[in-house]
C-alpha cells in the first residue's frame, strides 16, 4: 500500500526541489530562457526538465514561446507564486478519502482520514506563507545562479 500523503517524502523529492529552482533561476533571469540554458544552470537534463516545467504550464506559473527567440518565462512575480502553488504543481498524489487498496487496508485507513486531511492542510497552509522570492534572495546571494 502507498502512502496517501507523505509531506516529507514529497517536499524532499528531487522533482520538488528542481521545479523551486526552474522557478528561482527564471525570476533572477528575469526574462525568457531555453530549457537548454536552465538545464545548464541547473545542472540537469534538458528532457527531465521539460517533464519537470509541464505542470507549471498547465497552470499557468510560466509560460513558453515556440520558435527563435522562444523560452519559458514567468508568468507572475515572485512574491506572487507561493511554494504551496509550486508543490500542488508536483505533487502526484492527490489525497481523497476512502481511496485505499481494497480489504483490512482500507478499513484500518478510514479512522485516519481525517488526520490525513488535516496535515495535508497543515502542511499547505505552511507553504502558501512563503514565496519564491522569499527565498531568492538567499539563493542569489549563496551564487547558486553564477
Amino acid at each position: 500500500m502507498t502512502p496517501v500523503f507523505d509531506s516529507d517524502r514529497a517536499l524532499g523529492t528531487s522533482r520538488f526541489r528542481v521545479l523551486v529552482l526552474v522557478i528561482l533561476l527564471l525570476a533572477a533571469h528575469g526574462g525568457t530562457m531555453t530549457s537548454g540554458e536552465m538545464a545548464r544552470h541547473l545542472r540537469v537534463h534538458a528532457v527531465y526538465l521539460r517533464k519537470i516545467m509541464s505542470p507549471l504550464l498547465k497552470r499557468g506559473i510560466i509560460e513558453a514561446k515556440e520558435g527563435r527567440d522562444g523560452g519559458y518565462t514567468l508568468r507572475a512575480p515572485p512574491d506572487h507564486i507561493s511554494l504551496a502553488v509550486a508543490f500542488e504543481a508536483v505533487s502526484d498524489e492527490k489525497y481523497k478519502p476512502g481511496d485505499q487498496d481494497a480489504g483490512a487496508a482500507e478499513s484500518a485507513s478510514d479512522g485516519l482520514d481525517q488526520v490525513i486531511v488535516e496535515v495535508r492542510h497543515c502542511v499547505m497552509n505552511c507553504l502558501a506563507k512563503y514565496s519564491i522570492a522569499d527565498i531568492s534572495a538567499d539563493n542569489i546571494r549563496s551564487g547558486l545562479f553564477s
